[in-house]
């Protein structure tokens, strides 16, 4: 389902505009969401990562063929317990912009998942 999290922006250390592309499947037409994310360490062991929507940027043209979904807003708080172990919370507010089974969306969940995991462990590297 997830072809691809790009980074389209890196406006500085910690804040990216990012575009992620789902491939569509059978019934599904493929989506795109466009949003801004922003990392910020809010403690030694703490860290907060939101992302935000954006509309469109002059780098990703609107696509005739893609739905533009919106991830109005989503927030990720890690906590780093010890060593190479940390728990997360995460929140999502999303618009898939149309009908998705479930099926489906639990896929692009868990590919989500995925992404936090990456998340967590570039930051617990740092």
């Amino acid at each position: 389902m997830c072809e691809k999290l790009k980074v389209i922006e890196q406006i500085d250390a910690d804040t990216q505009v990012l575009l992620f592309k789902t491939k569509g499947k059978l019934v599904v037409s493929s989506r795109n969401m466009l949003g801004i994310q922003h990392r910020r360490k809010v403690t030694p062991t703490e860290y907060l990562i939101t992302r935000g929507h954006l509309d469109e940027h002059p780098a990703v043209p609107k696509d005739a063929d893609t739905v533009r979904a919106e991830g109005k807003v989503q927030s990720i708080f890690i906590s780093k317990e010890s060593g190479n172990s940390a728990k997360f919370q995460a929140f999502m507010l999303l618009d898939p912009k149309g009908s998705i089974p479930i099926m489906v969306f639990n896929l692009m969940i868990e590919e989500q998942l995925t992404g936090f995991e990456l998340d967590i462990n570039n930051i617990l590297s740092k």
